[in-house]
């Protein structure tokens, strides 16, 4: 058999368009099956302002709490709802409404935090982080879980809300 570019092309193109269609399927399918029915899910958690599912990011999945939400136990059942719904736990980001004040706290407080874990010292770690929001005119709260730090600032109608991983002891608290 003998292959003209006439051929060749209209081979190419059929092979595009196939791959095409079958990307555009895989995208709708994504779309409908999977992203749609888990930010549904994890929006029905108490405390969850609203979620989504960054463009691009496999496997991550971005929610922002409400101002007054236990941002441990918040973040422990949008964990819950995104394993029962995908079958494998997602990375969660939590994001918050902060100003520029809460974002300058925050790095203060995140200095604060990387001291008082790699000391052992959360209690005073707890302690010196609620002084220098009080300093600042907010107010924070500090909760442990057994593989995250969870951070809470508030001042006025801003919050931030930040989850940071525990690193000493393989990320467990004991005793």
């Amino acid at each position: 058999m003998k292959l003209s570019w006439h051929n060749l092309a209209v081979m190419l193109a059929a092979a595009l368009a196939t791959i095409a269609v079958l990307w555009s399927g895989q995208q709708i399918y994504r779309t409908s099956a999977v992203r749609n029915p888990l930010v549904q899910a994890v929006e029905r958690v108490a405390g969850v302002r609203r979620a989504w599912v960054p463009a691009g990011a496999t496997g991550t999945l971005t929610v922002q709490l409400r101002p007054a939400a236990d941002v441990m136990a918040t973040y422990q059942a949008v964990e819950r709802a995104a394993q029962q719904r995908l079958g494998y736990a997602a990375k969660v980001v939590v994001v918050g409404q902060p100003n520029r004040w809460l974002n300058a706290l925050e790095n203060r407080v995140r200095l604060i935090i990387a001291q008082g874990e790699a000391t052992g010292q959360y209690v005073a770690m707890n302690q010196q982080v609620s002084g220098v929001a009080r300093a600042d005119g907010a107010r924070a709260t500090v909760e442990i879980g057994n593989y995250h730090l969870f951070v809470s600032l508030h001042q006025g109608p801003h919050y931030l809300d930040a989850v940071i991983p525990i690193t000493l002891g393989e990320g467990r608290i004991h005793g």
